[in-house]
């Protein structure tokens, strides 16, 4: 799923578990997954996302921020 929307939007390296691409990792249990923000407070993150990874580096694990920040924007490449 994620390779194929990848592959459309021509964003290199991205869209699979495979030596040498970068990974973002979400582990959740969807009947856990329950959406806590409201319009007075839309900061709130979800809850029942156990692990999220993001370029090999824990971003959030069971309901707590590490603080780190592995990400960045991703610009397609344009031909």
């Amino acid at each position: 799923m994620t390779a194929f929307a990848a592959s459309v939007l021509r964003v290199a390296k991205r869209g699979q578990l495979t030596a040498g691409m970068y990974s973002d990792i979400i582990v959740f249990d969807p009947a856990r997954v329950h959406a806590r923000a409201s319009y007075t407070a839309p900061l709130v993150l979800a809850e029942g996302f156990e692990l999220v990874i993001v370029n090999g580096i824990i971003a959030r694990e069971v309901e707590s921020l590490s603080g780190k920040r592995a990400g960045r924007v991703l610009q397609p490449e344009l031909q």
